[in-house]
Formats: structure tokens, sequence, C-alpha cells
């Protein structure tokens, strides 16, 4: 989806590349036409400008495309420095912004993730148009990990979640992230019967998801050392659902 994304944005680019062409072009037969003396001037700042532009889009396309193919990879690390580079151009592209989070939390660094979210909200009339439910994901992921020390947050995170997992439809192989994070959320405020049912349903649309190796992150370390009770409960409830759903 996202490369299919990718390769209609170039489409654009090209297309609007011909079009720059085409006007350059009779620019430069109207002022030849009217013997204009700077003609070679124009037709050499045209293809500096043309040249510049091909250029930033190549690099843009190659940001994305190595970001992206890596992130999907698993190889977080090395996705983040192409991620950055796509995120510093536009910070509302939320196909990037939640690639990128999803990059940062995965290699463990939730603060670099959480002033991301910040940089989101300093402009709030954009972040109510948040469309993308993985973005919304992703925000109510990073919420989780510091609701752990700050229960206050924990209203928020939920939102997030509630919001993500509302705009896929019920068969949807996406939703299995919102609803395992929403698992992550009721264990953190002690409604275990709600977390066992979220993670049923992630567990549903991918087995995976009932294993410990999907909790065994950062969010892990720092629940076995500030809640060690919910870290068991969460650790049972896993249990029980590969049973129920062998």
């Amino acid at each position: 989806k996202d490369f299919a994304a990718l390769r209609q944005q170039v489409e654009l680019e090209v297309s609007h590349l011909k079009w720059i062409g085409a006007t350059v072009a009779l620019l430069i037969a109207f002022f030849g036409f009217f013997g204009v003396k700077a003609w070679r001037d124009v037709t050499d700042t045209a293809r500096t400008a043309l040249a510049k532009q091909i250029s930033q889009m190549s690099e843009q396309a190659f940001d994305l495309a190595h970001g992206f193919v890596l992130a999907d990879a698993r190889r977080y690390r090395e996705a983040i420095p192409y991620l950055t580079k796509c995120y510093e151009r536009n910070h509302f592209d939320e196909s990037v912004t939640s690639a990128f989070l999803d990059a940062l939390c995965s290699d463990g660094d939730y603060s670099a993730a959480l002033g991301i979210i910040e940089e989101l909200k300093a402009d709030p009339k954009r972040f109510r148009q948040i469309t993308n439910p993985l973005l919304y994901n992703n925000i109510g992921r990073v919420l989780i990990f510091y609701g752990i020390d700050k229960p206050g947050l924990l209203d928020e995170a939920e939102r997030m979640l509630t919001k993500s997992l509302g705009s896929f439809t019920p068969d949807s192989y996406a939703s299995k992230y919102p609803m395992f994070n929403l698992f992550r959320l009721y264990i953190l405020t002690g409604d275990s019967k709600r977390a066992a049912q979220y993670l049923a349903a992630a567990y549903r649309i991918d087995k995976g998801y009932g294993s410990a190796a999907y909790v065994t992150d950062t969010w892990l370390r720092r629940l076995r050392e500030k809640m060690p009770a919910a870290l068991k409960e969460a650790q049972g409830l896993i249990t029980d659902v590969n049973k129920l759903y062998p």
C-alpha cells in the first residue's frame, strides 16, 4: 500500500515536471520571438530549477523507500535516519509520522517519540484533523509507556486507541495493533476483563499477538520495574488466551 502511494506520488511529480517543461518551452519561444537578449539566462535558469526539482524528488523517494522497507523488515535502527529526513520535510505527513513513531518505539526510544507527539500537538487544529488510524495507534502506544509513571495520560491513550480501532473494518488485519495496545492499556488500569477481550481479539487475527515476544520490549522492562503485579497479570492472560484459542 505504501509503495502504491509512493508510485502515485512519483507519477504526479513527473506529470508536474512535464507541465513545467512545456511551460518553459513556450516562454522561451515567446522571449525569442520578441528578441529578449537574456534568453540564454532564461534557459539556464529553467534547466537549473528543473534539475533541482528532479534531484529533490529522487532524494525524497529514496528516503521513503528505504525507511519503509527497513521498518517493515524490523530493522528499525537503520530505518530511523531515513524516516527522520522524511519527517523533517513535512511534520504532517501522517504515513511517515506513523512509521517514524513505530520505529522509535520499537527501537526503545520513547523519549524521541514523545517529542514527535508534542510537536504534532503544538498545532491543535492540525492534530484534530489526523485521519491515519495507525498514527493514532502509535500515539496511544507512546502514551501507554509513559502512563506507567503518569496514569493521567492513560485517558488520552484510550481515546487515541479507540479512534484507531474505530477507523478499521472489523475484519481488518491491521486492527490487531490497537487491539493489542488496548490490552496493554487495560492491564495498567487493572481492568483484566477488558484486557483479556482485546488480547483474544488480536490473537484471533494474528496468533503471534498471544505470545510473550510481543510484550517483551522496553514497555515490559519498565512494567517489571514499576508494576510487577500488572506484569504477572499480563503474562497470565497471554497463557490463558493461548489455551483458549490453540
